[in-house]
């Protein structure tokens, strides 16, 4: 849990998926231009899916890219969703795969972001 607010305050905001927090696969890794954070991951113990993404932030905007991919052939599809905290509404985007594909949802105008796996059958 402790793991789990420290992913938050750098997300911006809570990322959870099925009572998973999203973790870094390695340890961040930040570059310069616009500041990235990189190697989150949300992947269930069933193994039915897994999200890959990095974090970019430039001032108040947020984009988020990554990789998507359904790791079961049992005809259900696999969707990450990320939603994208604004005062008023918030912005949500998402991705959906029977196989594994590529996403970029950004820059948006966003206080955090939070991350969500879910299977679809």
């Amino acid at each position: 849990m402790k793991f789990t607010r420290r992913i938050a305050a750098v997300t911006g905001g809570v990322a959870m998926a099925l009572g998973l927090a999203a973790v870094p696969a390695a340890a961040g890794e930040v570059t310069t231009a616009a500041s990235c954070v990189g190697g989150y991951r949300i992947q269930p113990p069933a193994g039915w899916g897994k999200v890959t993404y990095s974090i970019c932030y430039d001032g108040n905007q947020r984009k988020v890219t990554g990789t998507v991919t359904d790791l079961k052939t049992d005809g259900c599809l696999v969707r990450a969703k990320f939603t994208f905290a604004r005062s008023g509404d918030d912005l949500v985007k998402s991705k959906d795969t029977g196989t594994s594909s590529s996403f970029a949802f950004g820059y948006y105008s966003a206080t955090g972001v939070t991350a969500d796996l879910k299977k679809i059958c």
